[in-house]
């Protein structure tokens, strides 16, 4: 999961939320609701999915207008492939707070997941245009292309991707299979593997570099 990637990214943003939250809680209330708030996002990155949701749906008992606890209740949906569930925190959480690129991206991911692609590419989109540097907005507006037949644009998107980050092992991987299958370009496909491969990912992915390595028609492969 991304989790631990986008925490980081989202720190101040989660700041903001406790000082502009409308509801009043007392000192002690406030605290309360902060430490669970963080168990949560624990019991999330730990994969406790069900312990997540408990604890950001207790959060949301006494404060429920609080964006975090929405927004990651929405991720934890996601994770756990509720989608409708997901749909309605994201959803949620746009209403009130329409410039939070990384809530762009968990719908544009969502719809994309479930073949949505007319709905997954304005939800992207508005993520690149509030904030072009995250790399996996790019990788997945690059599927999104590539899946409604716009080659050239996808090819663009996972090389931004790459640009932003390199050891993108599912962005090379992506590359790799358009260059071979739309480009017929052999060569650049097998570079995109081997760095792909040197990204170190996991075995299920790896696995697919390997399958792709043995499709390729060079000589001596």
């Amino acid at each position: 999961m991304n989790i631990n990637s986008t925490a980081g990214w989202i720190k101040g943003w989660l700041v903001l939320c406790w000082v502009l939250s409308p509801v009043v809680l007392s000192a002690q209330e406030a605290q309360a609701s902060r430490d669970l708030f963080l168990k949560g996002v624990k019991d999330l990155k730990a994969q406790k999915y069900k312990l997540a949701k408990t604890d950001f749906q207790t959060v949301l008992q006494s404060d429920p207008d609080n964006l975090k606890a929405h927004y990651y209740l929405g991720v934890t949906a996601y994770y756990t492939h509720q989608t409708a569930e997901a749909e309605n925190d994201f959803r949620w959480v746009e209403s009130h707070e329409p410039e939070m690129p990384i809530n762009h991206l968990y719908l544009g991911r969502l719809y994309y997941d479930n073949q949505r692609y007319l709905e997954a590419g304005p939800e992207l989109d508005m993520a690149n245009q509030l904030d072009p540097q995250i790399a996996l907005v790019h990788y997945y507006r690059g599927l999104v292309y590539y899946k409604t037949g716009r080659v050239d644009q996808a090819d663009n998107e996972f090389t931004q991707a790459l640009q932003l980050e390199p050891s993108n092992a599912k962005a090379h991987y992506a590359r790799a299979y358009l260059l071979n299958h739309d480009r017929q370009d052999t060569q650049g496909a097998l570079m995109e593997i081997q760095a792909g491969l040197q990204a170190r990912p996991d075995k299920k992915l790896k696995q697919k570099f390997l399958k792709l390595k043995k499709t390729l028609q060079t000589p001596g492969l």
